[in-house]
C-alpha cells in the first residue's frame, strides 16, 4: 500500500512538473488543420481546368475588363453577403489596400493615421502612395486603434484614417467615421481578419468611405491568395476596378476616371470559384472558430494572471485570434511563460504581435505616445491563432490545462 501511494505520489509530481523542466507536457498531439474546402468542390475546379479559362480577365476597354464569370459572381455574392452595394476583388488584400488608399485620391504627401498593431501591409499601402503613416496608440481592451488618440494626431495635415479590425474585433468604427465626417477625412477600414463581425448592428464597412477583405491562406474564408474590397461608392469601385486591371488601357472611358496607371492586382477564376464554395458555408466557418473561443474563454476564465477580451454587447468578434494579457505584476515573466507555455505543447501561441513602428521602414515616421503598443509587444501580449485548426472539445480543454499549469506555477 506504502509503495502504491509513493508510486502515485512520483507520478503526480512528473505530471505537475513543467514540461520546460523534464515534465510531461499536457499536450503531446498535433492540432487538426482546418479544412476550408472538401471534394464537393472538385466538380467546378475539375470544369474550370478542362475549360483552360483560368482567367476572365482582359486588359482591354471590353466587358472583359472586369472579369470572368466566377469572379463576376463571386463579387456579386460578397456583396449582397456584406450589405454593400460593391465589391471588387483583387488577387490579395495587400493589392486591394494599394488600390483603395489610390482610390481615396489624397493629397500627396498628407497624412494619413494608423495603428501599428497590424501587418505591415496596412502601412506599406500609405507609404507606396505617396502618404506620410501617422501612428496612433490602440485600446488595451479591444487592441484597436483608439479613437481618442486618433482625435490627439489629426492636424491640419491630416487627409484619412486607416483602422483595423484586429483579431477579429471590429474597430470603433461609429466613433471613427464621426470624427473623419467631423474633421473632412477619409475612413479606409482593413477588415482583413473580421469577415463577419459587426458592431452596433453593421459590419465596419458600412461606416468606412472603402473597406475590405482578406482571402489568404491562413484567414476564415482562403483562397490561398486573395481579397475583395468593399464600397458603396461607385466612383471609388470604378476607380478600384481600373486600378486592379491596367487602367491607362481603359483611361478616360469611366465617367470622373483620375486614375492614370493601374496594375495586375486580378483574382482568377479558381480562386474566385474556391470562396463561392466556402460562402456557400460562410456562418459555419466562421461559427467554428468563434464558438472554439469562447469555449476556451470559459476554461481560462478559472486561469488566474489572465486578462481575457472582455465580452461587449455592442459588437461581435470573429476570433481570428484570441488576444489576452498577463496581469502586470507579471510583466518580466512574460517570456518565461510563453516558452514553458510552448513546452507544453502550445502549438498556436503568439508571444507579442506586431510594434510597426520600429520596423526600419517606418521607424522615421511620426509615432510618440505608443506606450500601449509598446508594454503590450514587449511585455504582456500573448494570443492564441484560431483561425487554422479544428478544435475539439478535448483540444480546448488540453489548452486550458496547459495553461492553468504554467500560470499557477509562475505565480506562486
Amino acid at each position: 500500500m506504502l509503495s502504491t501511494r509513493r508510486s502515485n505520489y512520483r507520478r503526480y509530481q512528473m505530471d505537475n512538473k513543467l514540461a520546460i523542466y523534464g515534465g510531461k507536457p499536457v499536450i503531446g498531439f498535433n492540432l487538426e488543420k482546418y479544412i476550408w474546402v472538401d471534394k464537393g468542390v472538385m466538380p467546378r475546379i475539375e470544369s474550370l481546368i478542362l475549360s483552360n479559362s483560368f482567367s476572365g480577365f482582359l486588359a482591354q476597354p471590353t466587358p472583359e475588363h472586369f472579369g470572368g464569370p466566377s469572379v463576376r459572381l463571386f463579387e456579386a455574392e460578397w456583396s449582397k453577403l456584406s450589405d454593400v452595394e460593391h465589391a471588387v476583388t483583387f488577387n490579395s488584400w495587400t493589392s486591394g489596400l494599394m488600390a483603395a488608399v489610390a482610390a481615396l485620391d489624397l493629397e500627396k504627401g498628407s497624412e494619413v493615421i494608423v495603428t501599428p498593431w497590424t501587418m505591415s501591409a496596412s502601412v506599406a499601402c500609405i507609404v507606396a502612395n505617396n502618404l506620410v503613416p501617422v501612428f496612433a496608440d490602440i485600446e488595451v481592451d479591444s487592441f484597436n486603434i483608439d479613437p481618442d488618440d486618433v482625435a490627439r494626431k489629426i492636424t491640419s495635415k491630416t487627409s484619412g484614417i486607416l483602422a483595423v479590425d484586429i483579431f477579429g474585433k471590429p474597430c470603433d468604427a461609429p466613433a471613427l467615421a464621426k470624427l473623419a465626417s467631423e474633421r473632412g477625412l477619409k475612413f479606409l477600414v482593413d477588415s482583413a481578419q473580421a469577415p463577419r463581425a459587426q458592431i452596433a448592428g453593421k459590419r465596419t464597412a458600412a461606416f468606412a468611405d472603402i473597406a475590405g477583405y482578406s482571402l489568404n491562406r491562413h484567414k476564415h474564408i482562403q483562397v490561398g491568395e486573395g481579397g475583395i474590397a468593399v464600397t458603396n461608392n461607385q466612383e471609388y469601385a470604378e476607380r478600384l476596378k481600373l486600378m486592379r486591371n491596367h487602367a491607362e488601357v481603359s483611361s478616360g472611358s469611366t465617367p470622373n476616371n483620375s486614375i492614370q496607371v493601374g496594375h495586375n492586382w486580378r483574382m482568377g477564376e479558381i480562386e474566385a470559384e474556391l470562396a463561392r464554395y466556402q460562402i456557400e458555408s460562410f456562418d459555419s466557418h466562421i461559427d467554428h472558430r468563434v464558438n472554439s473561443s469562447l469555449k476556451l474563454l470559459r476554461m481560462l476564465s478559472q486561469v488566474p494572471g489572465l486578462i481575457l477580451p472582455r465580452s461587449d454587447n455592442n459588437s461581435d468578434h470573429d476570433f481570428y485570434i484570441i488576444g489576452m494579457r498577463l496581469h502586470d505584476d507579471l510583466k518580466g515573466k512574460r517570456d518565461l511563460i510563453a516558452e514553458a507555455l510552448k513546452a507544453e505543447g502550445l502549438q498556436i501561441l503568439l508571444v507579442g504581435y506586431q510594434a510597426l513602428h520600429r520596423l526600419p521602414s517606418f521607424k522615421g515616421y511620426r509615432q510618440e505616445d505608443l506606450l500601449q503598443v509598446n508594454e503590450l509587444h514587449d511585455s504582456l501580449f500573448l494570443g492564441l491563432y484560431m483561425c487554422g485548426h479544428y478544435f475539439s472539445d478535448t483540444d480546448l480543454e488540453k489548452i486550458a490545462e496547459a495553461f492553468s499549469k504554467v500560470m499557477e506555477y509562475y505565480i506562486k
